[in-house]
């Protein structure tokens, strides 16, 4: 037989509170991951199907790709994470392990937003080249 409401059962509202403020992060994570996912495989489906017809086959538009590809796997591995979190655990666990994926998925796709920029406006200008060559 369950307690009678407020009783003070086996939950108290300050637990049932951090639950639901836990839910919310992880429906906002899952929001983030959700639509760099989408934004991310948009733009490497469409700069790979254009790579040929604007010419864009200089190394900074490839690797700027690679990176969108990048992304989307990490988006989709927080993506997964998000959902084992919800269904698998059942008690509020703090950790930055969302939180650093996050970032690392933020990391990559500006670096290939700028790369993929750099080989379509300059496409002479190779910087990835001159890492390279600077390492040798």
């Amino acid at each position: 037989m369950s307690a009678p409401r407020g009783s003070g059962g086996d939950c108290s509202v300050a637990d049932n509170r951090e639950e639901d403020r836990y839910r919310e992060k992880l429906k906002l994570y899952f929001e983030f991951f959700k639509h760099f996912t989408t934004l991310a495989a948009t733009i490497a489906v469409v700069l790979s199907a254009l790579t040929a017809t604007l010419g864009l086959a200089t190394r900074p538009a490839l690797v700027g790709v690679v990176a969108m590809g990048v992304t989307l796997l990490l988006s989709l591995l927080g993506l997964f994470s998000v959902m084992w979190k919800t269904e698998y655990e059942n008690r509020v666990k703090y950790g930055i392990g969302l939180f650093s994926l996050m970032l690392l998925v933020l990391c990559v796709f500006f670096v290939g937003l700028c790369l993929l920029t750099v080989g379509i406006v300059d496409p002479e200008n190779d910087p990835v080249s001159t890492w390279v060559e600077a390492d040798n």
